[in-house]
């Protein structure tokens, strides 16, 4: 993550904080399929990356909804991607003996470019328009 001071942050910082963390994770798992929940170094490794990064998505998520409660109602579908960030993050956090390398590979692997896709759309809508 870049270092951002604590005070002042926006909502478009946590999204780019989000958007930062996608990438990533996506890298750490270009061309990995079975191997991540396989019982190496190197797959505990990518797990745990991507893992950090899943709780990084969940607290920025988490910033964001606090800033913006208004997002729920103009667009639903990225304020139940951002409420499912966060309960995923409670759950690596505080539920981290029951985590399930299935669903961290998942959810890397299927919901985080879908969570991209909505974060770029609502970074497209509240930029500024070129006149």
């Amino acid at each position: 993550m870049i270092y951002r001071p604590a005070k002042n942050l926006r909502v478009s910082d946590f999204l780019a904080d989000i958007q930062e963390a996608i990438q990533l994770s996506g890298a750490y798992t270009t061309g990995m399929t079975a191997e991540f929940v396989a019982d190496s170094v190197e797959a505990h490794k990518t797990r745990d990356s991507v893992i950090k990064n899943l709780i990084d998505i969940g607290e920025a998520a988490n910033n964001n909804m606090q800033l913006a409660p208004d997002i729920e109602q103009r667009n639903a579908t990225l304020w139940l991607h951002l409420r499912a960030g966060y309960d995923m993050r409670i759950k690596l956090t505080h539920g981290y003996r029951s985590v399930n390398d299935r669903i961290v590979w998942n959810t890397a692997a299927d919901y985080l470019p879908e969570l991209g896709m909505h974060i770029v759309a609502e970074q497209l809508r509240d930029s500024p328009r070129a006149s």
